[in-house]
Protein backbone atom coordinates (compact mmCIF):
# COMPACT_ATOMS: atom_id res chain seq x y z
CA UNK A 1 0.00 0.00 0.00
CA UNK A 2 1.11 3.62 -0.43
CA UNK A 3 2.67 5.10 2.68
CA UNK A 4 3.04 8.67 3.89
CA UNK A 5 6.56 10.06 4.13
CA UNK A 6 6.38 9.92 7.93
CA UNK A 7 5.24 6.30 7.97
CA UNK A 8 7.89 5.24 5.47
CA UNK A 9 10.62 7.04 7.44
CA UNK A 10 9.54 5.29 10.63
CA UNK A 11 9.67 1.89 8.94
CA UNK A 12 12.97 2.35 7.14
CA UNK A 13 15.77 2.84 9.60
CA UNK A 14 16.12 -0.36 11.58
CA UNK A 15 14.64 -2.80 9.08
CA UNK A 16 16.10 -1.21 5.95
CA UNK A 17 19.45 -0.62 7.61
CA UNK A 18 19.62 -4.21 8.84
CA UNK A 19 18.93 -5.59 5.37
CA UNK A 20 21.51 -3.30 3.76
CA UNK A 21 24.20 -4.05 6.32
CA UNK A 22 23.58 -7.79 6.12
CA UNK A 23 23.69 -8.16 2.35
CA UNK A 24 26.22 -5.49 1.38
CA UNK A 25 28.53 -4.90 4.35
CA UNK A 26 28.56 -8.37 5.89
CA UNK A 27 27.87 -10.80 3.04
CA UNK A 28 29.32 -8.68 0.24
CA UNK A 29 26.69 -10.05 -2.14
CA UNK A 30 27.44 -9.38 -5.82
CA UNK A 31 25.75 -9.93 -9.16
CA UNK A 32 25.41 -13.53 -10.23
CA UNK A 33 25.33 -15.00 -6.75
CA UNK A 34 22.40 -16.93 -5.30
CA UNK A 35 20.83 -15.39 -2.20
CA UNK A 36 18.16 -17.02 -0.04
CA UNK A 37 16.10 -14.88 2.33
CA UNK A 38 13.84 -16.28 5.05
CA UNK A 39 10.95 -14.16 6.29
CA UNK A 40 11.06 -12.56 2.85
CA UNK A 41 7.70 -10.80 3.23
CA UNK A 42 8.45 -9.42 6.68
CA UNK A 43 9.85 -6.14 7.93
CA UNK A 44 13.54 -6.81 7.26
CA UNK A 45 12.95 -9.46 4.63
CA UNK A 46 10.94 -7.36 2.19
CA UNK A 47 13.74 -4.78 2.12
CA UNK A 48 16.33 -7.53 1.72
CA UNK A 49 14.57 -8.95 -1.36
CA UNK A 50 14.64 -5.54 -3.04
CA UNK A 51 18.29 -4.89 -2.18
CA UNK A 52 19.40 -8.36 -3.30
CA UNK A 53 17.60 -7.92 -6.61
CA UNK A 54 19.21 -4.51 -7.08
CA UNK A 55 22.63 -6.10 -6.56
CA UNK A 56 21.95 -8.46 -9.45
CA UNK A 57 21.71 -11.66 -7.45
CA UNK A 58 19.32 -14.56 -8.02
CA UNK A 59 16.87 -14.11 -5.15
CA UNK A 60 15.10 -17.07 -3.55
CA UNK A 61 12.46 -15.98 -1.04
CA UNK A 62 11.14 -18.17 1.79
CA UNK A 63 7.67 -17.18 2.97
CA UNK A 64 4.09 -18.42 3.31
CA UNK A 65 2.11 -19.34 0.22
CA UNK A 66 -0.14 -16.33 0.78
CA UNK A 67 2.83 -13.98 0.41
CA UNK A 68 4.35 -15.60 -2.67
CA UNK A 69 3.02 -13.06 -5.18
CA UNK A 70 3.93 -10.20 -2.88
CA UNK A 71 7.61 -11.19 -2.74
CA UNK A 72 7.69 -11.90 -6.46
CA UNK A 73 6.48 -8.34 -6.94
CA UNK A 74 9.45 -7.16 -4.89
CA UNK A 75 11.85 -8.97 -7.20
CA UNK A 76 12.15 -12.56 -5.95
CA UNK A 77 13.12 -14.97 -8.73
CA UNK A 78 11.93 -18.09 -6.92
CA UNK A 79 9.72 -18.63 -3.88
CA UNK A 80 9.81 -21.45 -1.32
CA UNK A 81 6.69 -22.10 0.75
CA UNK A 82 8.13 -22.92 4.17
CA UNK A 83 5.03 -24.95 5.08
CA UNK A 84 5.67 -27.38 2.23
CA UNK A 85 9.42 -27.31 1.69
CA UNK A 86 12.42 -27.15 4.05
CA UNK A 87 15.06 -25.11 2.24
CA UNK A 88 17.87 -26.78 4.25
CA UNK A 89 17.01 -30.13 2.66
CA UNK A 90 17.01 -28.97 -0.96
CA UNK A 91 19.69 -29.68 -3.53
CA UNK A 92 20.15 -25.94 -4.16
CA UNK A 93 23.32 -24.16 -3.13
CA UNK A 94 23.46 -20.53 -2.02
CA UNK A 95 26.24 -18.01 -1.66
CA UNK A 96 24.26 -16.19 1.01
CA UNK A 97 21.53 -17.37 3.38
CA UNK A 98 20.05 -14.34 5.10
CA UNK A 99 17.89 -15.73 7.90
CA UNK A 100 15.82 -12.59 8.41
CA UNK A 101 13.14 -14.59 10.23
CA UNK A 102 15.64 -16.34 12.51
CA UNK A 103 13.89 -19.51 11.38
CA UNK A 104 16.97 -21.68 11.04
CA UNK A 105 20.59 -21.94 12.22
CA UNK A 106 24.05 -22.15 10.72
CA UNK A 107 24.21 -25.85 11.53
CA UNK A 108 21.03 -26.50 9.54
CA UNK A 109 21.74 -24.04 6.73
CA UNK A 110 25.38 -24.92 6.08
CA UNK A 111 24.27 -27.91 4.02
CA UNK A 112 22.97 -25.58 1.30
CA UNK A 113 25.83 -23.07 1.44
CA UNK A 114 28.50 -22.98 -1.23
CA UNK A 115 32.13 -23.58 -0.25
CA UNK A 116 32.59 -19.89 0.57
CA UNK A 117 28.95 -19.31 1.54
CA UNK A 118 27.73 -16.97 4.26
CA UNK A 119 24.92 -17.48 6.80
CA UNK A 120 23.56 -14.36 8.51
CA UNK A 121 21.08 -14.37 11.40
CA UNK A 122 19.27 -11.28 12.66
CA UNK A 123 19.50 -12.59 16.22
CA UNK A 124 16.15 -11.58 17.78
CA UNK A 125 17.27 -12.91 21.16
CA UNK A 126 20.53 -13.03 23.09
CA UNK A 127 20.50 -16.82 22.79
CA UNK A 128 20.23 -16.61 18.99
CA UNK A 129 23.13 -14.15 18.82
CA UNK A 130 25.25 -16.38 21.07
CA UNK A 131 24.46 -19.50 19.03
CA UNK A 132 25.41 -17.84 15.76
CA UNK A 133 28.55 -16.34 17.34
CA UNK A 134 29.66 -19.81 18.44
CA UNK A 135 28.89 -21.12 14.95
CA UNK A 136 31.05 -18.32 13.52
CA UNK A 137 34.05 -19.58 15.48
CA UNK A 138 33.41 -23.19 14.49
CA UNK A 139 32.97 -22.26 10.83
CA UNK A 140 36.26 -20.37 10.81
CA UNK A 141 38.20 -23.42 11.94
CA UNK A 142 36.31 -26.16 10.10
CA UNK A 143 35.46 -24.68 6.69
CA UNK A 144 35.66 -21.63 4.45
CA UNK A 145 32.06 -20.70 5.19
CA UNK A 146 31.01 -17.85 7.47
CA UNK A 147 28.32 -17.47 10.13
CA UNK A 148 27.49 -13.90 11.14
CA UNK A 149 25.16 -12.66 13.90
CA UNK A 150 24.19 -9.19 12.71
CA UNK A 151 23.91 -6.23 15.06
CA UNK A 152 22.82 -3.05 13.33
CA UNK A 153 25.36 -0.23 13.38
CA UNK A 154 23.44 2.98 14.03
CA UNK A 155 25.49 5.47 12.04
CA UNK A 156 24.54 8.51 9.94
CA UNK A 157 26.31 7.00 6.94
CA UNK A 158 23.94 4.02 7.04
CA UNK A 159 20.85 6.21 7.04
CA UNK A 160 22.23 8.20 4.10
CA UNK A 161 22.71 4.99 2.13
CA UNK A 162 19.19 3.80 2.94
CA UNK A 163 17.78 7.19 1.92
CA UNK A 164 19.64 7.03 -1.39
CA UNK A 165 18.09 3.64 -2.15
CA UNK A 166 14.64 5.04 -1.47
CA UNK A 167 15.22 8.21 -3.50
CA UNK A 168 16.54 6.24 -6.47
CA UNK A 169 13.52 3.94 -6.45
CA UNK A 170 15.54 0.83 -5.65
CA UNK A 171 13.69 0.21 -2.41
CA UNK A 172 10.27 1.06 -1.07
CA UNK A 173 8.66 0.51 2.31
CA UNK A 174 5.49 -1.55 2.39
CA UNK A 175 3.33 -0.38 5.30
CA UNK A 176 0.78 -3.05 6.09
CA UNK A 177 -1.13 -0.69 8.37
CA UNK A 178 -0.77 2.08 10.92
CA UNK A 179 -2.01 1.56 14.46
CA UNK A 180 -2.31 3.33 17.80
CA UNK A 181 -0.59 2.34 21.04
CA UNK A 182 -3.77 0.57 22.15
CA UNK A 183 -3.40 -1.85 19.21
CA UNK A 184 0.24 -2.80 19.73
CA UNK A 185 -0.38 -6.02 21.66
CA UNK A 186 -2.77 -7.35 19.01
CA UNK A 187 -0.36 -6.34 16.25
CA UNK A 188 2.46 -8.17 18.01
CA UNK A 189 0.36 -11.33 18.13
CA UNK A 190 -0.36 -10.98 14.41
CA UNK A 191 3.34 -10.59 13.65
CA UNK A 192 4.16 -13.73 15.60
CA UNK A 193 2.04 -15.78 13.20
CA UNK A 194 4.69 -15.20 10.53
CA UNK A 195 2.17 -14.10 7.90
CA UNK A 196 2.69 -10.35 8.03
CA UNK A 197 3.79 -8.17 5.14
CA UNK A 198 6.24 -5.33 5.45
CA UNK A 199 5.99 -3.08 8.47
CA UNK A 200 3.36 -1.98 10.97
CA UNK A 201 3.74 1.65 12.06
CA UNK A 202 2.60 2.94 15.45
CA UNK A 203 1.27 6.50 15.41
CA UNK A 204 1.48 8.38 18.69
CA UNK A 205 -1.56 10.42 19.61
Amino acid sequence: MAASYDDAAAALQIAGGTALQALVDEAGAVAGQRVLITGAAGGVGHFAVQIAKHLGTHVVAVCSAGNAEFVRGLGADDVIDYARDDFTKRDDRFDVVFDAAAASSYEAAKRVLTEFGCYINTGPTAAAVATTAVSAVIARFTSRRRAIPIVLRHRPQMWHRVAQLIQSGVMRAHIERTITLDEVAAAQRDMETGHGRGKIVVRMR
